[in-house]
């Protein structure tokens, strides 16, 4: 019998778990460790913002993992004992044989203090909630959506936010708004290629959308509602932003990490430097064929569960592991009046990444729901999405 812990419930984690459980004996043991009973779905906080969904139905409960076949135990990983194969949690510790890290990124609001003061965390649920109630009184201005430092996940949502603020204020059709990015990228989603960067570049010149790309931000000033950077200051009327990404306290205490605290793994197999020992989603470091790094995005981490998964499987069972993740990425891009770009290729191509743009249509955004239909049915949704 082998004992596969993965610590994290979420995207990566789940997946794992889930595919896992379908692949093997049930006398193996497939466990997942979380510091949170429930979670939400992600890329539904931009439909909270055009109004399409509730926060009540975008959680999942991970208590009903264990009528799937997987055990859950709710309690905070704090290290990891490498020599006794153990993760050392708040509670208890939980021996493995084989171990998934996918602990995800957490948001550090101390590197920018005027952000956090004066702005709308829209990659939380309690910022996305609290600006749908500011949007209620908003008479219109300037709206600033500023992505500060890389990496961060799921670098589109913040253009994506962007067409559907612009929609919202067109349908309300009283209130004008000016609505400026501002981004630390040299280019829009510059880590998904050059391709889709001057695509969405001219969607957004064609939106009238502009883009502050390379900016260096220093910080916000609430007083006086400007953004201050490296190339003088911006006024904004309402602020939007992505917060600073860091990860997971685990990852630090175990030493598994890196100067900037990420986990370096393989790009094709996820192993770490540790034997038994792998990585994948926002927790790990992986460094792209022809340079620069993988991007944090939840179809990435979904991608990479499915080789991982019978990869374990294959060492499980005393096969030679032969999955390959080969940079594989697939997501639905929103633009103005609902229409969706669906973006499909790999990160791994040589010199850059070459990810393909289907035709556009409204209908795509079925193929979303979908999405989210499933992933919050692999935990319990706390209540039916709409």
């Amino acid at each position: 019998m082998e004992n596969i812990v993965i610590l994290g419930g979420g995207v990566g984690g789940l997946a794992t778990a889930t595919r896992l459980r379908r692949l093997l004996p049930r006398e193996n043991r497939v466990t997942v460790i979380d510091r949170r009973e429930k979670q939400y779905y992600y890329p539904g906080l931009v439909w909270m913002i055009s109004g399409t969904r509730k926060p009540e139905t975008l959680y999942r409960s991970l208590s009903i993992l264990p009528e799937k076949g997987i055990e859950f135990i709710h309690d905070e990983a704090v290290n990891i004992d490498f020599k006794k194969k153990e993760v050392v949690c708040q509670k208890s510790r939980v021996p493995y044989d084989l171990l998934v890290v996918a602990t995800g990124a957490d948001y550090d609001d101390r590197a920018y203090p005027g952000l956090t003061a004066g702005g709308y965390n829209i990659w939380s649920m309690e910022g996305t909630t609290a600006l749908c109630k500011a949007l209620t009184s908003f008479s219109g201005g300037r709206i600033a959506l500023v992505l500060p430092r890389l990496p961060v996940k799921c670098a589109g949502a913040l253009y994506e936010v962007a067409f559907i603020l612009q929609d919202l204020f067109r349908a309300k059709a009283k209130e004008a708004v000016e609505i400026t990015i501002y981004t630390v990228e040299k280019s829009p989603m510059e880590n998904f290629g050059p391709r889709i960067s001057a695509f969405l570049t001219g969607l957004l010149e064609k939106a009238q959308i502009p883009v502050v790309a390379g900016c260096s931000l220093r910080d916000a000033d609430p007083s006086r509602k400007k953004l201050l950077t490296k190339d003088g200051e911006y006024p904004y009327d309402l602020l939007l932003y992505a917060p600073v990404h860091r990860t997971g306290a685990v990852v630090k205490k175990s030493g598994l990490g890196n100067k900037e605290g990420w986990i370096p793994a393989d790009p094709y197999r996820l192993e770490t430097a540790r034997e038994g020992v792998f990585a994948l989603g926002d927790a790990a470091e992986i460094r792209l064929p022809g340079g620069g790094e993988l991007t944090k995005c939840g179809s990435i981490a979904t991608f990479q569960a499915q080789k991982l998964a019978v990869n374990i499987a294959a060492l499980v069972s005393g096969k030679k592991p032969k999955a390959v993740y080969k940079g594989t990425t697939a997501s639905f891009f929103e633009t103005n009046n609902g229409v969706f770009y669906p973006f499909l290729g790999s990160l791994y191509t040589e010199p850059a990444p070459r990810v393909h743009i289907l035709p556009a249509g409204r209908w795509w955004r079925a193929a979303k729901v979908l999405i989210e239909y499933m992933w919050l049915h692999k935990g319990k949704p706390c209540r039916k999405s709409r």
